[in-house]
């Protein structure tokens, strides 16, 4: 990237950067890879009294890797030209921080989607532990007929977004992958290279996800519908109600 280039780019981020790392940035030609480093704290590790932590910054494992780190603040949410200005990098690196938000630089939100599929997984499982439980407590012929109706839902639910048949290597061939595999290979898929995300690999999240939202909102109904009028009946009985939510060894609580 040429300094030129660089002027450019300047004039159309809104930068909180002082003259000095102003010079820093025109400074650079374009025969070494260029990494946007993005954070407003990256540069103060440069002239940081300690050493350690100056030499552990990314700059620093940029330029030892034979690349040529240029470090500028978040770019506002409302740049319309995001993704021209990123194009005018060999990469984006993200050190992390409370000024950082890499879903504005490309990132999707894929992993927490995996993140949310599993534990929605975990919730209905824990939900089925505990309504057999109450069943096998309350012999009573109306709770173990509406419990069996809530489970079968449940498992409906459950078996849409993560395959629970499979129990072998060889299941896969009889048992397709549901939402949480097929988020979590999309997931695979876009960490392999050290570009943005391409057009269809947003299409096939845009469509998986709005698949698990149809999930989720049905087991939102099932929570606050069939699980309500279930706990109504175990509480007539006096049984300690169906909780659900994610259970504690989960959330690490």
């Amino acid at each position: 990237m040429k300094a030129a280039s660089i002027k450019s780019l300047q004039a159309r981020v809104v930068l909180t950067a002082n003259e000095k790392e102003l010079a820093f940035l025109e400074g650079y030609a374009e025969q070494l890879p260029m990494l946007f480093i993005v954070s407003e704290v990256v540069l103060g590790s440069v002239e940081s009294d300690d050493e350690a932590h100056a030499e552990a910054g990314p700059h620093i494992a940029i330029e030892r890797a034979g690349g040529q780190p240029v470090v500028l603040p978040p770019l506002p949410a409302t740049l319309d030209d995001l993704a021209d200005v990123l194009s005018r990098f060999d990469g984006v690196c993200l050190p992390g921080g409370p000024d950082v938000d890499p879903h504005r630089y490309g990132a999707t939100e894929t992993d927490e989607r995996v993140n949310a599929a599993n534990e929605a997984v975990l919730r209905i499982r824990s939900v089925k532990d505990q309504i057999n439980a109450r069943v096998a407590k309350a012999n009573d012929a109306a709770i173990k007929t509406a419990a069996e109706s809530l489970v079968e839902k449940l498992t409906s639910v459950e078996g849409e977004i993560y395959q629970y048949r499979n129990r072998s290597s060889q299941d896969p061939l009889n048992y397709p992958i549901r939402l949480n595999n097929k988020l979590a290979a999309l997931q695979g898929l876009v960490e392999i290279g050290d570009v943005k995300p391409t057009d269809q690999s947003y299409a096939v999240f845009k469509e998986l996800s709005a698949r698990l939202d149809k999930q989720f909102g049905q087991l939102d109904s099932l929570f606050s519908i069939d699980l309500a009028n279930l706990n109504k009946l175990l509480q007539r009985k006096k049984l300690e109600p169906v909780k659900d939510t994610l259970p504690p060894e989960a959330d690490g609580k």
